[in-house]
């Protein structure tokens, strides 16, 4: 049973950061009334969030093959320093450039900062100002806006021109897009990618390639656990909802990481999921004949090595016309979907990472361990 005061969390090794986040789902769980009391109840004791306990079907029966949210909060972080290599997106964008990996990064424009707007390295063209940013986005018809040091597509924005501007699928004027730009200072602006031409016949926007790679010696990664997420009607130009009213879901598709293929495919909604093998907007098939990885991952793991002080990261990556393109690399991705269609703890590998950092943790804390 774990104890949800943020006093006791703080005295057994949270960081304040993560005590707060997690105690902070597990009153919003409380307060929504989507959750049946008792369920919810036992599943924040034994440190689950509902919502988690609810797409995994957790049961006392199975509750060990899963690694729990209290767990997983509690041993952050589990990177060192070098996590400001892939958390800053700029900084990521900088080691990649010139490597052999430098085109599975997309392009870079602009950066804005309190004075104005910086060029960066894929602006040849457009003028360091406002003016330049609309020829750009004029010449460009959508460009992808996001926090530098944002994660889970927090922040996200599409600014669009098809003869006017658009924000986010708000009509607007060059005013509002400098009006915009003028308020969100430590934005990148960025190439806005389209899937290929497979993935385009499931939805029109782009998709989210979840691959988490362990490093933990630096020169061995691995690929331990992937999956797809498909945009739907509810998931706006971020193609992720981070809340569920109104019948909002996500949709996701399990991917084999030993031989790329997908598998099974689910709508995920608050308390429950419904399995599916067409995507609900589309109509299209989510074939389990595709194959994700390929090539991809002998790159992916490439970086990974260039990157040997990282142990623990989770790309996001969308396949475009021009191949793989990474969005970001995360250095603490969520676990919840990860866990969606099996533990963690059901995969030896992957289990003795966690086990193994709530071992030190624990002997470091005084606490008897996992």
């Amino acid at each position: 049973m774990h104890s949800n005061n943020i006093n006791d969390m703080l005295s057994e090794g949270f960081s304040q950061k993560f005590a707060e986040y997690y105690l902070k789902q597990i009153e919003d769980e409380n307060a929504s009334g989507l959750y049946d009391e008792e369920y919810s109840k036992w599943a924040h004791s034994m440190g689950f969030v509902a919502h988690n306990a609810c797409i995994y079907g957790l049961t006392p029966e199975n509750i060990n093959d899963y690694l729990s949210d209290y767990d997983y909060y509690k041993i952050w972080p589990i990177n060192s320093w070098s996590k400001i290599w892939i958390d800053d997106k700029l900084t990521l964008k900088y080691i990649l450039s010139g490597t052999e990996f430098d085109d599975m990064m997309p392009e870079y424009y602009y950066y804005s900062t309190p004075e104005g707007l910086r060029h960066l390295m894929d602006n040849h063209c457009w003028s360091q100002d406002i003016e330049g940013l609309l020829e750009l986005l004029k010449a460009k018809k959508a460009l992808a806006c996001k926090p530098n040091n944002s994660s889970g597509s927090q922040g996200f924005v599409k600014l669009s021109f098809d003869g006017r501007f658009i924000i986010d699928g708000n009509p607007s004027d060059e005013s509002g897009v400098a009006e915009f730009v003028a308020g969100h200072s430590n934005y990148i602006f960025t190439e806005y990618l389209e899937p290929g031409e497979l993935f385009r016949k499931i939805s029109p926007q782009i998709h989210t390639l979840r691959l988490v790679i362990v490093n933990e010696h630096g020169n061995d990664p691995y690929i331990a656990a992937g999956y797809l997420r498909f945009p739907n009607s509810t998931s706006g130009s971020a193609n992720y909802n981070s809340s569920f009213d109104d019948g909002k879901y996500n949709l996701f598709t399990d991917v084999d990481t030993v031989s790329g293929m997908l598998r099974e495919t689910r709508m995920v909604f608050a308390t429950h999921t419904v399995p599916v093998k067409i995507h609900p907007d589309t109509g299209a098939e989510i074939s389990t004949q595709f194959n994700v990885l390929g090539g991809l991952r002998e790159r992916i793991l490439g970086i990974a090595k260039l990157l040997s002080s990282i142990e623990y990261m989770g790309f996001d990556v969308g396949i475009t016309a021009n191949g793989a393109k990474i969005m970001e690399i995360n250095s603490h991705p969520g676990i919840g979907y990860l866990q969606c269609f099996r533990g963690i703890y059901t995969d030896e590998r992957f289990g003795e990472f966690f086990r193994s950092k709530l071992r030190k943790f624990e002997a470091l804390h005084g606490k008897n361990g996992h």
